[in-house]
């Protein structure tokens, strides 16, 4: 490629591009001088109409490069937009993600204390469950007839004893002291109360006594 520049005028090399720049290279650069004066006239008139066909180009490349920008931080602007957005929202997740989290953890205390009372629960009723069938054993291994049956008979014993010998008693009582009527009423008397006593006596361990079902 050959240019030809008139006298005091300068060589440069630009590049411009509404993409991002390549790399360019320059491998050589000659510099030679014009020693023809023929055709002056028609060099300056090729130059002016080269430099006017260049400024439009580099008005336009200037403009365009301008856009460029513009558009590229009118698009960088709207990714800041939208990653703040985002931000917001990952940060709103966030919070309701701590705030579940906290709900969970006082729920699954909560559920701890319930369990460890059901199994405090569980540990009382065992244990009753163990007396109970201790004292099932206890009763259905035992019969208690016999004893029952000898209870009623030693207090049929005593009373036909104590209706026996109660004339006989009474009798001697009176023969021996007349005048003591009183102390008389008073022994009947306690003779009864013994009676119903032991009869009283008699029901309370006849109810207290455990029963077995069949």
């Amino acid at each position: 490629m050959m240019v030809k520049l008139p006298h005091d005028y300068y060589f440069g090399i630009t590049a411009a591009s509404a993409n991002n720049p390549d790399s360019f290279e320059v491998f050589s650069f000659a510099v030679d001088s014009d020693v023809h004066i023929s055709g002056s006239s028609q060099q300056q008139q090729q130059q002016q109409q080269q430099q006017q066909q260049q400024q439009p180009a580099r008005q336009d490349s200037s403009g365009t490069q301008h856009q460029t920008q513009e558009k590229q931080f009118l698009q960088l602007n709207n990714r800041i937009d939208e990653l703040t957005k985002v931000l917001s929202k990952v940060q709103d997740e966030t919070s309701k993600l701590l705030e579940s989290s906290a709900q969970i953890n006082e729920e699954l205390s909560r559920s701890r204390t319930s369990i460890d009372r059901l199994a405090q629960l569980n540990i009382k009723l065992e244990t009753i469950e163990r007396v109970i069938y201790a004292v099932k054993g206890d009763v259905e291994g035992r019969d208690y007839r016999e004893h029952i049956t000898s209870l009623q008979q030693d207090i049929k014993d005593h009373h036909s004893s104590l209706m026996m010998h109660l004339p006989q008693t009474l009798g001697h009582i009176v023969a021996s002291a007349v005048p003591k009527m009183g102390v008389i009423i008073l022994l009947v008397l306690a003779s009864q109360a013994i009676l119903l006593g032991s009869y009283i006596i008699y029901k309370r361990r006849l109810k207290m006594q455990p029963k077995k079902y069949l």
